[in-house]
C-alpha cells in the first residue's frame, strides 16, 4: 500500500489527529512522495506547522503528535 492509500483509509482519524494538535499544516518530502517509496524500508519525512504560538505547548504537541503516529503503525510512520 502506498503512503496516499494508508492516508486515505484512515482520513478521518488522520483529521482528527491534525486538528487536535493544531497543526497548521503538513508536507511530505522525499521518497514518500514518489515511486522509490518502500514501505518495507522507507521511511517518511514530513514538516509540521502547528498553530500552538507558545513553544513550550508546541514541543508538546509536536513529541504527542510525533508518538501517536509512531503508535499508530506499531513503530513505523504510516502517515
Amino acid at each position: 500500500m502506498d503512503l496516499k492509500s494508508s492516508i486515505e483509509i484512515k482520513s478521518d482519524e488522520f483529521i482528527a489527529l491534525c486538528k487536535t494538535h493544531d497543526v497548521a499544516s503538513l508536507y511530505a518530502f522525499g521518497s514518500s512522495t514518489n515511486k522509490t517509496f518502500d514501505e518495507s524500508k522507507s521511511d517518511i519525512d514530513l514538516l509540521i506547522e502547528l498553530r500552538t504560538e507558545d513553544p513550550m505547548e508546541r514541543g508538546e504537541k509536536l513529541m504527542d503528535l510525533w508518538e501517536k503516529l509512531k503508535c499508530s503503525s506499531k513503530g513505523r510512520l504510516i502517515y
